[in-house]
């Protein structure tokens, strides 16, 4: 089976990406059942900035990531921040 880790500390977006992608046979794990305790400065001017800037540190700080920048994981991340 493989495993996606999903860049996020929040346990109901976890459980919400895990109930969606639920058919596809893949083991979603946050960063920190993967061991990727970071926490993530996200200041960029939109969501999808915000959202590689989450992906970019949790990989960089990951095992499935080397010297020659050889990704060896599945990543996600989102950043649907608060809109008022």
């Amino acid at each position: 089976m493989k495993k996606i880790v999903f860049a996020t500390g929040n346990q109901g977006k976890l459980r919400e990406v895990k109930k969606i992608l639920a058919d596809l046979n893949v083991d979603i794990v946050s960063m920190k059942e993967e061991g990727i305790q970071i926490d993530v400065d996200e200041n960029g001017t939109t969501f999808a900035e915000n959202a590689q800037i989450k992906a970019t540190a949790t990989i960089q700080n990951s095992t499935g990531y080397s010297v020659d920048k050889t990704v060896t994981m599945y990543l996600m991340a989102n950043s649907s921040g608060n809109l008022v």
